[in-house]
C-alpha cells in the first residue's frame, strides 16, 4: 500500500504540537517529519480536509497539518469529552480502547464524560507523521 494521506488538528503551544484531545500523562508530542505511536489505542485524524478546519480567534493555537499515516485502529464506541478532569482520562482511556467497555457497564461517575459519537470523518492511527502545515488559527 502507498502513503496515505489524511488530516490531524494540534496545538502548538510553547514550540511543541500536541495532541488537543489529551493531556498530562497520555499527551502526544508531534514533531514535523517524525513517525509518533499511540500509547495507547490510536492517534485521531481526520479522512478528509474540512473548511474551515481552524474556524476563528477561539482556536489560535490549533494547526491543521496534512499526515501520514500507518496501522488501522477501529475507533471505539464512545469517546471521553474535552472538558474531564486527568484522572477520569487515565479511568476510561485506556478501557475504552481495550474495548473493555462498550457504555452498558461504565459506572455512573463516569457516564457524564462520554459521547456516542466521532466528528464527520474521524479515523484512528498507531502512527502519525506530520508532513506540511495547511493552516493556523487566527489571532
Amino acid at each position: 500500500m502507498g502513503v496515505v494521506t489524511k488530516y490531524k488538528l494540534v496545538y502548538a503551544v510553547d514550540g511543541k504540537r500536541i495532541s488537543p484531545m489529551m493531556f498530562g500523562a497520555l499527551a502526544v508530542t508531534y514533531v514535523p517529519g517524525e513517525w509518533v505511536r499511540a500509547p495507547i489505542g490510536g492517534l485521531l485524524v481526520y479522512s478528509k480536509r474540512y473548511k474551515p478546519a481552524v474556524p476563528n480567534t477561539a482556536f489560535s493555537h490549533l494547526e491543521l497539518w496534512e499526515v501520514e499515516v500507518r496501522e488501522r485502529v477501529p475507533l471505539p464506541t464512545y469517546r471521553v469529552y474535552l472538558l474531564h478532569p486527568e484522572l477520569v482520562i487515565r479511568r476510561l482511556a485506556h478501557n475504552l480502547w481495550d474495548g473493555v467497555w462498550d457504555g452498558k457497564e461504565v459506572g455512573e461517575d463516569l457516564k457524564a464524560y462520554l459521547m456516542s459519537s466521532w466528528p464527520k470523518g474521524t479515523e484512528a492511527w498507531k502512527e502519525v507523521k506530520l508532513l506540511r502545515l495547511i493552516e493556523r488559527g487566527k489571532k
